[in-house]
């Protein structure tokens, strides 16, 4: 074959393992040499030498992906089945709440002492027929369905699960604020919303900050942020307003999503100090890790630079 032909093979194949093959193979045809290959494609010259002797000696056959075995489970057949029964219990818990990665990879550690990174325990659900599904709720004291709310959780494939969903109302707001920076954070828990509230949530945020650095709070169109005075005393601390109905702008909504979905959604509060208890402990998690909260809330706008 000629070296253009190896180059339309790689244009045309999506592997790209393959990929880089096909170019070695064009510049081997070329004349260069498998050192100069291997330097130019970035790859050791071993496999610059394997690919070479695989297509003299079998051709193109010789260059098709072999099926990989990949590593095998260090979960023997028991402890599988003992982690299947934990995580279909983990449905059926009257009290609610629900399983995440973190927890099953925790039990994991626990039961078995064996550390698997949270991709991994990902793949392992996948494997075992256990995808992210979406759930049915129910009313804590009975057994008919409720349709109206959606959850995720993971549970067989093929299944609808039921999870426990709050039916009586008494509520809790967290007010959180969050350095994108540094990972620090400020939170305030109450029983309800107005402008009090509201200004002494700022006046944790004027006291955290450094001296001689100014605090830049960036807000929603909620009513309570258009009071007068917010500010007042705070001479160290600047509100920007987003745009109305554009909550996309404020990354703090990622941090109500996480706790939505790791920590508060399909549970049951036995009365307010329940969820006072609950609410923070959610968000003690979230802040136990800086990079978490970087991660999730940093944008590249927020560096500006006069």
């Amino acid at each position: 074959m000629q070296p253009s032909e190896f180059i339309k093979l790689s244009k045309q194949t999506k592997d790209p393992r393959k990929k880089v093959r096909m170019l070695a193979l064009a510049h081997f045809f070329e004349g260069k040499s498998r050192y100069q290959i291997a330097e130019y494609l970035k790859v050791s010259r071993t496999s610059v030498n394997k690919w070479v002797k695989d297509y003299l000696d079998y051709g193109l056959e010789g260059q098709e992906e072999l099926t990989r075995s990949g590593r095998s489970c260090k979960l023997g057949d028991a402890q599988l089945k003992q982690l299947k029964a934990y995580v279909l219990g983990s449905i059926e818990r009257t009290q609610g709440g629900r399983l995440t990665l973190e927890d099953i990879q925790q039990y994991i550690s626990e039961s078995f002492h064996i550390e698997y990174e949270l991709s991994v325990v990902h793949r392992l659900l996948k494997k075992r027929n256990f995808p992210w599904i979406s759930s049915r709720s129910i009313h804590p004291e009975g057994e008919q369905a409720r349709q109206e709310a959606f959850k995720k959780l993971w549970a067989e494939k093929g299944s609808r699960p039921r999870v426990v969903k709050q039916q009586q109302f008494e509520y809790a707001y967290l007010f959180g604020a969050v350095c994108p920076t540094t990972g620090e954070t400020e939170a305030l828990i109450s029983p309800l919303v107005n402008k009090e509230v509201m200004y002494s949530h700022l006046k944790q945020i004027s006291q955290r900050t450094q001296p001689g650095r100014m605090a830049v709070v960036i807000m929603d169109c909620a009513a309570w942020h258009f009071r007068d005075g917010l500010v007042e005393g705070l001479e160290n601390v600047v509100i920007i307003r987003l745009p109305p109905y554009s909550p996309e702008l404020n990354p703090i909504e990622q941090v109500w999503s996480w706790l939505r979905q790791h920590k508060l959604s399909n549970r049951t509060f036995a009365n307010y100090d329940d969820i006072l208890d609950q609410v923070s402990e959610a968000w003690n998690a979230f802040i136990s890790c800086a990079h978490r909260v970087k991660s999730l809330c940093f944008r590249d706008w927020i560096n500006l630079t006069s």
